[in-house]
């Protein structure tokens, strides 16, 4: 588990390390000499402390050796300040007026049943959709704008740059990159907190509408009647009124003991109702509402997972190895030329760096399954199987491998990498080819393999990030 300021460092660091393709801040150095030798428990610990601990420090060097405050950059952790808005807020209710422009309020079409009418909707779309799995678009699309409105901000808030033009035009691309990171890792804080915001200013609206609602009826004599094409009689309007003023009638029976007030006078207790009606119906639930969403976005800000399976966190990690990785390369039922060697050495370094040894052995002959590849004691040991995805996958051949292959692994405590090539296929049967692929990989065991082109060099983030993250290994 990770704390809020933690995860934030953590992924700020991890998008300025894949948008300085220049090295304006962040290079190989960066990364080295990062554990000491009290360092021995670290290496121990759980991922999630360990990438915390080299993040601290590795923030620290980038502060002390460029003179800059990252935080400023990344932002603050914690809830934002809702003051200034809250102040509007209750302005902007006191300034308002439901009761309408007149002296002569319509009971039933006013400025006052509107605003019910909008908190009834956003009550009903709570109950009825905000906990199904279709929020899932609009909770993007509540990203999206929450990205794009920081972004503008950003343009003020950043103030002069105190780094160079490089290093700030490097800061604030990882800016935006970490952003993000941010909504894609650690979105459902931010919602939470948009969610508390809104709701805790919708209460605030409520209070100084209540506010505004005895102001006016100080300054102003208001009458209380209705005009409708249907309603012709006062006994059904009167019925219709009981049945949204019940609950603020029963519970505020001595301010009403006769039940509603009667149409076309006593505007005082009109007014009353109005403001206990704007108190229970909208001022309490919204309240409440802001209070449940502040209790989840801090239980989300206390408790954060990230998805550590990425070349950035590997590469930071391995700051914490003393001993060298070794990787046996191994190919099946083709030959590798020397360039796609070249291509899968090249990032394998750029994610595992220069500790790790590449060793590459033999093709494996198609349909052989007695292979039994070697596993280090005194380092870790991971084998990489090159498949050509040109080829149909089946059960018995590639299927019966791997799970051969899986049952080895476990039983040496080695990592295994499926990669399967199909840069030998078009467009058109690659996207056909993948599912098979995929298939006879689960059916075997194996929930994740590298789907890569090695005609081409894997050279982009994405692709790096994915061939990382398609590393199996036992269970601790």
């Amino acid at each position: 588990m990770l704390t809020e300021p933690q995860a934030r460092d953590i992924l700020f660091l991890r998008a300025l390390d894949e948008v300085d393709d220049a090295g304006a801040l962040l290079t190989r150095a960066s990364f080295e000499n990062l554990a000491d030798p009290t360092d021995a428990e670290l290496a121990q610990a759980r991922p999630e402390r360990q990438t915390a601990v080299l993040t601290d420090r590795l923030r620290d060097r980038l502060e002390r050796q460029f003179s800059l405050s990252l935080e400023k950059w990344r932002g603050a952790a914690g809830e934002p300040g809702i003051t200034a808005p809250a102040f509007l807020s209750f302005a902007l209710g006191l300034g308002s007026n439901y009761l309408g422009a007149s002296g002569r309020v319509n009971l039933l079409l006013n400025p006052f049943i509107a605003l019910l009418g909008w908190n009834a909707a956003v009550y009903l779309w709570l109950a009825f959709f905000a906990n199904r799995r279709l929020k899932r678009a609009p909770a993007g699309l509540r990203d999206n704008l929450a990205f794009w409105l920081r972004h503008k901000l950003d343009r003020f808030s950043l103030g002069a740059p105190t780094a160079s033009p490089g290093q700030s035009r490097t800061l604030a691309k990882a800016r935006l990159r970490f952003l993000k990171l941010w909504f894609t890792e650690c979105g459902g804080i931010s919602r939470a907190r948009v969610a508390a915001t809104l709701h805790a200013l919708a209460a605030i609206f409520a209070a100084g509408v209540i506010a505004g609602m005895y102001w006016r009826g100080l300054a102003q004599s208001f009458v209380f009647e209705w005009e409708s094409t249907f309603i012709r009689d006062e006994p059904t309007l009167r019925s219709l009124l009981h049945v949204l003023f019940a609950p603020v009638l029963y519970l505020a029976k001595p301010l009403f003991p006769n039940g509603l007030p009667a149409v076309g006078g006593e505007g005082p207790a009109w007014i009353h109702l109005f403001a206990l009606a704007t108190l229970g119906y909208i001022a309490l639930p919204r309240a409440i509402l802001a209070w449940a969403a502040w209790r989840r976005a801090r239980a989300l800000a206390r408790s954060i997972r990230l998805d550590l399976n990425h070349a950035y966190y590997i590469k930071l990690i391995d700051a914490l190895k003393a001993d060298r990785r070794e990787l046996f390369l191994y190919s099946y039922s083709y030959t590798l030329s020397p360039e796609q060697r070249d291509r899968l050495g090249q990032a394998i370094r750029r994610i595992w760096g220069d500790r790790l040894q590449l060793s590459t052995r033999e093709s494996v002959t198609w349909g052989e399954t007695a292979i039994d590849p070697p596993a280090r004691h005194d380092m870790e040991t991971i084998w990489l199987f090159c498949f050509n995805g040109a080829q149909t996958p089946e059960d018995e051949v590639h299927g019966a491998l791997v799970q051969r292959l899986l049952e080895s692994a476990r039983a040496k405590s080695a990592a295994f990498l499926a990669a399967v090539d199909h840069g030998r296929l078009d467009p058109e049967r690659r996207e056909r080819r993948r599912g098979p692929w995929a298939a006879v990989f689960a059916k075997a065991g194996l929930d994740r393999f590298a789907w890569l082109d090695l005609d081409r060099p894997i050279a982009d983030q994405s692709s790096l990030d994915q061939f990382a993250q398609s590393i199996w290994r036992p269970p601790a």
